[in-house]
């Protein structure tokens, strides 16, 4: 047997990431897990050390998040949301279901816009789209059990690929079959970046065929046969290998006699899929069948070791989930890899209708003569029992809804998609029904009115996913798709003024993450309890009155640095998640927490009045800058901006307070808020 390449999946990516920055990410999977893909994958994409505090880890990578414009986004098919031991997601990821009409939204690709992170000789940082087509879901048995395929491709900026078109049909299918009106600048980033790029005219580079990317369903291209045949060269000899983990119930359903008409290869096997105890997991009628396809077609297995999750003679079986068409010859020695979501089914090798599907075909250099992967199978397995295959429509289990919410203008929406007008819907949460029964708009957004939406809203302050039940008592788990979620408020905003001050005033992603690892008790003291204490790391604003303004003045300085190189870097988003969100680090929860006085019950963190009316002003002056040096973006968030401002005027409390004292304070006060509010201008030399 041939020897099969093997790595880490995770490990794989990290690897292709080194020495890049990240620009935007685009996941496209059947099935999502979003618990599981903000705690674990996201990590691998952002190349971010996390805490084991998961509230702290949370932080990590949201801060992490910010510091990529064009954002990460999740594309998935409307049945497959799937849940885990993972707690809600809570992080700024854009999660938009997708429905195709004739099938599943079943691709699995993950498009990576990046940059490097020294410039080249010329001084410029050169981007590439790191292009990854796969089997696996993003689901913890995709990332960390099963046997899965994945090939990346690095594109860069302005040179000519094979793999252009296909890019933008798979982004245009996309588009189009999402109900939402995001996704056009969710993608446009990536559409301007394939805009840079020339379609290469020539199939191979001399005598070696160059990548090629297979979009099936939705439209005008072929089937999978029909594809491969195009683009192998024609030639005798080749022997053909299919490993799949899902097939047709019947066999008069089945590709693959096409797929072996079409390549016409002298020898056939094919991967049987059995659990732990053999049982073969397709019916016995198709296991039958695929005998009877040609004299040259058999069953195979794959290795052992590859299957088995440890060393000890108990350990179990990983599954099966890579999807790998195989073609190659000995004689002289060529081998083609076709990889990527298509299982052995009808609806997936359908090139017009059936799924949405991806896969990648490369010509693989082999070191020595090409063999089969699988053993030939010995025996006829002694049961059968058949798997439902994932190209199965659930559309009776899952209710065909959406639902939508704007931390912006909170507003909410919502949508029928079935293909009947809507029964009655009722929107519930954890606590119950949000809202009454009612009648839901037919494959259109419907606006909820203003006080359900704020019951959900306040629902989603805890969670992203609720409820949808019919009047017939189905009901479905709806991830709710968040529009601007860094005006979302957090749930623990329980670091001290002093300490979120200090965290602005560091200067590295390295510095933040070992901060607010070192306060992982005081973010999530009851996950932890007193299993940890808090970490004296030596950063603390000083005591005595120059060190105590320099440091607050220094804080409010890095902050606004942070804003403005956002809104230059066109990150409005994150600028916005800074100065109006309510996150622990934003804006708002500091002067909420300054205006109740929090801090004064804290010996070890003490703000007295000076302290407190210091702040308030500087984040005044902060709001001046910012509203008179981007007045576009002041604009845009003006609703979130007066709700600042009114917090701001709160301050004359504090001041009638700082005056009560003595006779003088009043007029040296005017004095002091007048000129420190006047902003500086530079000095000119006579």
């Amino acid at each position: 047997m041939g020897d099969i390449p093997r790595e880490v999946l995770s490990d794989h990516f990290q690897e292709r990431l080194a020495g890049k920055r990240l620009l935007g990410a685009v996941f496209l999977a059947f099935e999502f897990d979003p618990g599981f893909f903000e705690q674990e994958i996201l990590p691998v994409i952002l190349d971010t050390p996390v805490s084991h505090a998961q509230v702290a880890r949370l932080l990590q990578l949201e801060g992490a998040l910010r510091d990529v414009p064009h954002g990460v986004a999740v594309f998935y098919d409307w049945t497959g949301l799937r849940s885990s031991d993972y707690n809600a997601p809570r992080l700024d990821v854009q999660r938009l279901p997708v429905r195709v009409s004739t099938g599943i939204f079943h691709p699995k690709n993950v498009l990576l816009l990046t940059e490097n992170v020294e410039p080249d000789e010329n001084g410029v940082f050169l981007k590439q789209l790191l292009s990854a087509t796969l089997s696996a879901n993003l689901t913890r048995s995709g990332w960390w059990e099963n046997v899965e395929a994945c090939h990346i491709e690095e594109i860069e900026e302005g040179t000519s690929t094979r793999l252009k078109d296909s890019l933008v049909t798979l982004l245009q299918r996309v588009e189009r079959l999402t109900a939402n009106s995001v996704t056009s600048e969710v993608l446009k980033p990536y559409r301007r970046f394939l805009g840079t790029l020339v379609q290469g005219g020539f199939k191979s580079r001399g005598r070696w065929l160059l990548p090629h990317l297979y979009v099936g369903g939705g439209g005008e291209s072929d089937d999978v046969a029909t594809f491969l045949r195009a683009h192998i060269p024609h030639e005798s000899g080749y022997c053909l290998e299919v490993i799949s983990p899902f097939f047709d119930r019947h066999p008069a359903s089945s590709p693959l006699r096409g797929l072996v008409k079409a390549l016409d290869p002298e020898e056939v096997r094919v991967s049987l899929p059995q659990d732990a105890s053999g049982v073969a997991q397709c019916s016995e009628e198709l296991f039958d069948y695929v005998r009877q396809v040609g004299e040259h077609v058999e069953w195979g297995c794959l290795p052992d070791d590859l299957l088995s999750l440890g060393r000890s003679a108990d350990a179990g079986r990983r599954a099966v989930h890579a999807k790998v068409y195989r073609i190659f010859k000995r004689f002289p020695k060529a081998e083609f890899v076709f990889v990527g979501s298509v299982n052995l089914t009808a609806p997936g090798h359908s090139g017009r209708g059936g799924n949405l599907e991806t896969g990648i075909l490369l010509e693989i250099d082999p070191p020595t003569r090409p063999e089969f992967w699988l053993r030939p199978l010995k025996r006829k397995p002694p049961e059968f029992h058949a798997l439902p295959s994932e190209d199965e429509l659930k559309e009776d289990a899952v209710l065909p809804v959406q639902v939508r919410f704007s931390w912006k203008t909170r507003e909410a929406s919502t949508r029928w998609d079935g293909v009947a007008a809507s029964p009655q819907l009722t929107l519930c949460g954890t606590g119950g029904p949000i809202g009454p029964p009612s009648l839901w708009r037919h494959r259109e957004w419907g606006a909820l009115p203003a006080e359900i939406a704020e019951r959900l809203a306040n629902e989603l302050a805890s969670t992203s996913i609720v409820t949808v039940r019919a009047e017939d008592g189905r009901e479905s788990k709806v991830l709710v798709q968040e529009e601007d979620m860094p005006l979302k408020p957090e749930l623990l905003r329980t670091l001290p003024v002093r300490d979120i001050l200090q965290y602005w005033s560091l200067l590295k992603p390295e510095q933040r993450q070992a901060f607010l690892d070192a306060r992982a008790q005081l973010l999530s003291p009851g996950e932890l309890g007193g299993l940890m204490v808090v970490i004296d790391d030596g950063t603390k604003l000083g005591n005595d009155i120059f060190e105590r303004c320099a440091g607050v003045f220094h804080a409010f300085a890095q902050l606004a640095a942070r804003i403005f190189e956002a809104l230059n870097e066109e990150r409005p988003r994150q600028a916005a998640a800074l100065m109006f969100g309510e996150r622990f680090d934003s804006l708002g929860t500091v002067l909420e927490r300054v205006l109740k006085g929090e801090e004064a019950a804290t010996a070890a963190h003490d703000m007295n009045e000076v302290d407190r009316y210091l702040v308030l002003l500087c984040a005044l002056q902060l709001c001046d800058k910012v509203r008179q040096d981007a007045p576009d973006f002041w604009n845009e968030y003006r609703t979130q901006a007066e709700v600042v401002l009114k917090r701001l005027q709160e301050r004359t409390s504090l001041r009638t307070t700082l005056c009560a004292n003595d006779p003088e304070m009043p007029a040296f006060m005017d004095w002091f808020d007048r000129w420190f509010l006047k902003r500086a201008e530079p000095a000119v030399l006579a």
